[in-house]
């Protein structure tokens, strides 16, 4: 139908809205044509469902993907392989929700799933296997996330081999979990993995290259080497400068982290100007009582405070 058709014009123009609109103008008119019990219909509950995802709308995202993956199971019975899709979509809707419990559930069904269409060793599997990871992450259950992290390392490895960005997606989580365990140096390794990889597939410009060499400064200042960790952070603000608005909430992030970098090499001055250019960031975006910018007036004070004594 032109709705349809309309709908995903939007949906290509990442208009999610609009094609939200014409995507329900579809759903109400093959109710009537083909009545609630009909795959059609299951199908455009899902495209609304995703679109809602899109916008962050995750309840009402949730709403429609059920009522998608109800029609598919009274349609087309529990062993369709598109279930798999919907199953995997709720997972991670209730991942960011952050009902992880429902979220493992949803996936270990897609997983199940999956190795019934394709077997075990499937890209597919892989995929659902770093949500679970994710899941687990969340829960601070490290030996779960693991375990599915390198199950699924192990999968993109044997059938993608090595500079695919779904790699570097494993790479980089397993930098997460290991930084997050605070074994700095394994971190460190896998950041370092993710980073040669986004940069031979996405090239330098790349928001997930500028993540990476963050995660690297945050690596080396963990492990005190505020050089190589003030060298890492400036690579990333330079490619977020490009990227990105001057007024965006990850560069003043940067802001503090390259102060702080300087402040632990002794570059108080250094360290001040950068902290004050987070904080104009951050009067235009944060509250005056917010955490954030609590921290970065203590972090001004004393850097300002280490200026004097080294004039005195």
């Amino acid at each position: 139908s032109s709705d349809l058709n309309i709908a995903a014009a939007y949906r290509g123009l990442e208009q999610y809205e609009s094609a939200l609109e014409y995507y329900k103008k579809c759903l109400k008119a093959h109710q009537v044509l083909f009545g609630e019990d009909n795959v059609i219909v299951a199908i455009t509950y899902t495209n609304i469902g995703e679109m809602y995802e899109n916008l962050q709308q995750y309840e009402e995202g949730l709403d429609a993907l059920m009522n998608g993956l109800y029609l598919k199971i009274r349609t087309l019975g529990q062993q369709h392989p598109s279930l798999a899709s919907s199953l995997f979509k709720i997972g991670n809707i209730h991942m960011n929700l952050r009902k992880y419990d429902l979220a493992i559930q949803f996936l270990n069904k897609c997983i199940a799933l999956q190795e019934h269409i394709h077997g075990a060793n499937h890209l597919d599997v892989a995929k659902t296997y770093q949500s679970l990871g994710q899941a687990y992450f969340q829960m601070n259950e490290y030996g779960e996330s693991h375990k599915y992290f390198f199950k699924s390392l192990e999968i993109y490895m044997n059938v993608v081999k090595g500079n695919d960005p779904e790699v570097g997606s494993c790479f980089a989580n397993l930098g997460a979990l290991f930084y997050a365990e605070q074994n700095f140096k394994q971190a460190l390794n896998y950041y370092l993995l993710a980073l040669e990889i986004y940069k031979v597939y996405y090239g330098e410009e790349c928001e997930l290259t500028a993540i990476c060499y963050s995660n690297i400064g945050l690596c080396y200042g963990s492990l005190e080497e505020h050089q190589k960790a003030l060298e890492n952070f400036q690579q990333s603000l330079n490619i977020r400068e490009k990227l990105q608005e001057s007024g965006s909430v990850e560069i003043a992030n940067l802001y503090v982290s390259i102060g702080s970098a300087h402040t632990n090499l002794n570059n108080y001055s250094e360290g001040v100007r950068f902290f004050k250019k987070a904080k104009e960031i951050y009067e235009t975006l944060l509250e005056k009582d917010d955490p954030a910018v609590l921290d970065l007036d203590q972090n001004i004070r004393i850097a300002e405070e280490k200026v004097q004594e080294t004039k005195n």
